[in-house]
Order: structure tokens, then sequence, then C-alpha cells
């Protein structure tokens, strides 16, 4: 994939060398690899905006506000920080994290999974949300890519990555949102 904002090869310092490796996912932003120095493994990844008319600094301030307070609580992958860079006149905002899991919710989904697996991967499902409810969040947009996993002997651990739409609730509550896990299959909570 071509790099449109020419990060590669570029290292960012915070607070130690993350060089980046290429672009692992595109949309209206891309998610970049990174590597320290020496390592072979990406070990965090930058989602990277351009400021413009639609995305400003208080966007993604606020973004990287609602990362921060659930990675704390094990909800999302281990927060590093929120940056902004200008690269030949033009601003980028970062949100970097460590680099988490073994894939998404969907690719999980989608692969041959026991009866057994899906129940547990729903109970897993359930305590994240009760977890982001007791904390007040409201994600605004829980679908089976937005939601990692990682496996843990016979059980998954989940985290949540892009808050770009979460608010704050007014009241602490149990609801369990749909998450979208392919195309036409939606599965509630």
């Amino acid at each position: 994939m071509v790099d449109p904002y020419g990060f590669i090869p570029f290292t960012l310092f915070c607070p130690f060398p993350l060089h980046f490796t290429g672009i692992l996912f595109s949309s209206n932003f891309y998610v970049y690899g990174l590597k320290k120095a020496g390592d072979e493994k990406i070990t965090h990844v930058a989602k990277v905006f351009p400021l413009a008319y639609w995305v400003n600094r208080s966007h993604v301030s606020h973004e990287g506000t609602f990362f921060r307070e659930c990675s704390k609580e094990g909800l999302a992958p281990p927060y590093l920080g929120t940056m902004f860079v200008t690269i030949e006149g033009k601003t980028y905002g970062l949100i970097i994290s460590e680099y988490y899991g073994e894939g998404t919710l969907k690719q999980l989904w989608q692969s041959n999974l026991k009866e057994k697996e899906k129940d547990q991967i729903i109970k897993r499902l359930r305590e994240l949300f009760e977890a982001l409810a007791q904390k007040g969040i409201d994600h605004g947009d829980v679908h089976g890519e937005n939601l990692l996993f990682t496996r843990k002997g016979e059980d998954y651990e989940f985290r949540l990555v892009d808050f770009e739409s979460s608010s704050w609730k007014k009241e602490k509550s149990h609801i369990y949102p749909e998450i979208e896990i392919s195309t036409g299959e939606i599965l509630v909570l």
C-alpha cells in the first residue's frame, strides 16, 4: 500500500524511538505499525489523522481522552499518548498505543468456532461492556473491527479501539450494545 502521508521512513520519539513500518489499516484515517529499534515485531500502533476541516486538535484529543481512560481499566490496549507532528507544513494528530492481539472479533467470529467457544466469547464481551458501563462510557461505534482479541489458553481477552464517537453517559447502566460481526449478522448481548 502506498503511504499517502510520507511517514516511511519516519522515526517518532515518544519517549523512545519508534520507527514507522507501514500501514496496517486504512479508512478515513490510517493505522501504522511501529517498532522499536532492533525489534523484529511491531510493538506499537499509531492512528494518524491529517488535521483538516473534518478533524482538528480537539477531535484527536477527545479520542485520546477516552482511549486513555479505557486503557487504565484494561478495556483498551495500553495507551502511550496523543501527539501532533508537522511534516513539510502539514500537521497530523497521532494516537499511539501498544500493539494488541491476534486480530479482530470479526475475523475470530468468521473462523470455525465451536458453540462452547462462542459462548465463552459472548461471556467475555458481556464482561467488557459491563465494565465500560460502570465507567460511564458509551463507545459509540461498537462493531467487530473495533474489538481486538487475544487468546489466553482456552479463553479470550478483548480490547476496544476507535474511541472517536465515545461520550460520557449521564447515568451508568447495564446496557449491552449490538455488535456487527459480519455483513448482515448482528450479535446482541
